[in-house]
């Protein structure tokens, strides 16, 4: 583990400080807890961005987010955020279905 060392005003170290106490956690330990659940965040709100833009695949930004294709599809529903399915991934489906037949 490397250490990062950042300003913060007052307030975010006096509201780190509640938050660290009422889960009693140290400083360290809340702060890196917000930090890994604000990076599931972003990565997340990356993935579907880019997803929607159509520069990524569905199974693309799962990967992006660290989660399961299921996990996303759902995400995406919740946001309402169409389902991309284009021509080629028609054909690249029915070639996988053709070779089940086999």
């Amino acid at each position: 583990m490397k250490t990062i060392t950042t300003r913060l005003d007052e307030k975010d170290i006096h509201d780190l400080d509640w938050l660290a106490d009422e889960f009693g956690f140290s400083r360290s330990e809340i702060l890196r807890k917000i930090i890994k659940v604000g990076l599931q965040e972003e990565l997340l709100n990356l993935a579907l961005d880019l997803y929607q833009q159509q520069k990524i695949t569905l199974w693309r930004a799962a990967e992006i987010a660290k989660k399961s294709l299921s996990a996303m599809m759902d995400e995406a529903r919740k946001r309402r955020i169409l389902h991309q399915y284009s021509i080629e991934d028609f054909k690249q489906d029915l070639q996988t279905l053709e070779g089940l037949d086999q």
